[in-house]
């Protein structure tokens, strides 16, 4: 029993019959006071239809208030907004919808399309970061909301495995391993300082140490002669393959595994380099390309860049847009109908190219990305700072063993993606209602052993007792339950997913100040105490659900 979707298609249907034309109807929650529902559908109307707001209030209170009878009590028209408010028999039913559904209440199977979700894309040079951990997290509730919504999604893990980050990566691992084979060495201003590399490099030499003796007596001569240049290229391409697989599968998969974070498909950009994809990229764009100065460009501007775009340098090297391009063709040979990419803010730049190039090969509009920007830590209000190459680097895996997994999900969807995030590492670590993952997870422990409590005293939820629920407080309460298959539409749609912990906050807020004011289970008043306890079981099965897309614990006892 989805209401809001059954009233907009009645009003829908009303509105074809009764002036004659089709109109996309979309309801909103909306201040209690005015109703339980609103639409700006009355400024449409009154401008389409050539009638004033109250004519058109007239028209929906007399003849469309019969269409939806059985669900609304009163239609408003105020300023040009139609506000409906439902019967609470509306609100009760649900009760026992949500009862009935369990885990599956919220499930609105509304969209078909299959789509291709790709976030983190980190480079396998180390530890993961706490930009990496945001971007994670927002793609991997996105992933459980939108699959709650009907979406066949796909996660995607792409590696960006052949940058000059990686090369950096491979000089500076080469230099520590000399240092612990004896030999005095200095990093490169450019290289990476970290003192995770040299333990990185301990760890794989244990079983790289034949394979490294060979080599490194060609390292430190590698400018003396052709054969020792050889054998330094060889040793470092070994390395490039040999280093990243090493800390991709061994440090950023078991971080991510600790985060909770899984990925159904993961793509190499080596793989794209040497993939027919590169082929087929050239096909496409080959009517849109030209020569100058000895470089290859695409006619990015002629699709809305702001300038047209290297993809061959005058040297041979394709550029990254060229492989990022022969990488989007591969997920859309692969039959996904929407990509979607989650970037860091350094990447905001690269948006307008990408675009420009799905354009020119005939897939505009295919490509959805979304920024999550930066993560400031705070610690005692002041900055934690992190830089990955100067070796002071706060990662995911020390984020989430200092202040826990369910405070680190719950804090990084606080804030909506487009906007910076200042992560309170003292407040995360707080067992007061000042921290909110605490506020909401007491939430649920209360609920939980509210319904214990009843049940000692022999007072279980009962549909009998609900009828006699009529305190603003509770229609407060269930008017928010209904709500959230709304909430799933709206996140999905929207790809917003800090609405969610906002739900917790606003249903925790209602029903703290609720238990507060009132006796939940009163033994002198065992039908109406088996009516609350309904309501607090199903508002215990819509917070489990909330807490199932977070995937943060479900606590009995704090």
């Amino acid at each position: 029993m989805w209401v809001k979707k059954i009233i907009e298609k009645r009003i829908e249907s009303f509105i074809k019959e009764k002036f004659d034309f089709d109109i996309k109807v979309k309801l909103e929650k909306t201040d209690e006071k005015f109703g339980d529902y609103a639409t700006n559908l009355g400024f449409i109307l009154a401008k389409k239809l050539r009638k004033s707001p109250q004519e058109i209030e007239k028209v929906f209170k007399k003849e469309f208030l019969k269409e939806v009878s059985d669900f609304v009590e009163e239609i408003k028209v105020i300023k040009g907004f139609i506000n409906f408010r439902l019967k609470d028999k509306v609100l009760i039913e649900n009760l026992k919808y949500i009862i009935q559904k369990g885990a599956k209440y919220g499930e609105i199977s509304e969209f078909k399309e299959r789509v291709n979700l790709e976030y983190i894309s980190a480079n396998p040079t180390g530890p993961l970061n706490v930009a990496n951990a945001r971007a994670g997290i927002f793609g991997d509730t996105l992933y459980e909301v939108m699959k709650k919504a009907g979406y066949d999604v796909v996660r995607e893990y792409y590696v960006n495995d052949a940058t000059t980050q990686v090369k950096l990566l491979v000089d500076s691992f080469l230099l520590r391993c000399l240092e612990i084979f004896g030999y005095k060495v200095k990093l490169p201003e450019q290289g990476y300082h970290g003192k995770y590399l040299k333990e990185i490099s301990i760890k794989f030499l244990e079983n790289q140490t034949w394979k490294v003796k060979k080599h490194l007596n060609y390292i430190k001569s590698s400018l003396l002669g052709d054969e020792a240049r050889f054998h330094f290229e060889k040793f470092k391409e070994f390395l490039l393959f040999k280093l990243t697989d090493y800390i991709l599968k061994k440090i950023q998969f078991n971080t991510l595994k600790k985060a909770g974070l899984k990925f159904d498909v993961i793509v190499k950009e080596s793989f794209i380099r040497k993939s027919k994809y590169v082929n087929s990229l050239m096909d496409k764009v080959k009517d849109f390309v030209y020569i100058k100065d000895g470089a290859l460009f695409l006619k990015t501007k002629e699709f809305g860049d702001v300038r047209d775009r290297v993809l061959v340098r005058s040297n041979g090297e394709p550029t990254y847009l060229f492989f990022d391009l022969a990488y989007h063709l591969y997920k859309i040979y692969r039959g996904f109908d929407i990509l979607i990419d989650i970037w860091g803010p350094d990447h905001a730049g690269h948006i307008p190219s990408v675009k420009a190039g799905l354009s020119i090969m005939g897939y505009p509009d295919k490509l959805e990305v979304i920024i999550v920007q930066q993560v400031n830590l705070l610690r005692d209000g002041k900055p934690v700072k992190m830089s990955k190459r100067k070796g002071e680097f706060y990662d995911m895996e020390r984020l989430i063993e200092e202040v826990g997994l369910d405070a680190v999900r719950f804090f990084f969807l606080l804030r909506s993606a487009d906007a910076p995030l200042n992560f309170d590492l003292s407040l995360a670590k707080k067992l007061s209602s000042e921290n909110p993952v605490y506020y909401v997870q007491y939430l649920y422990a209360r609920v939980h052993n509210l319904l214990l409590h009843g049940e000692d005293k022999g007072i279980l939820p009962d549909e009998e007792g609900i009828r006699f629920l009529n305190l603003p407080e509770e229609r407060s309460l269930m008017l928010r339950l209904l709500y959230f298959p709304d909430l799933v539409e709206n996140m999905a749609l929207k790809r917003e997913v800090h609405h969610l912990t906002h739900y917790l906050l606003d249903l925790a807020n209602i029903f703290h100040s609720y238990y507060q004011k009132y006796r939940i289970v009163d033994e002198g008043n065992r039908v109406l105490s088996s009516g609350r306890l309904y309501l607090v079981k199903a508002l215990k099965q819509v917070v489990a659900n909330c807490f199932d897309i977070i995937k943060i614990r479900k606590l009995e006892r704090m």
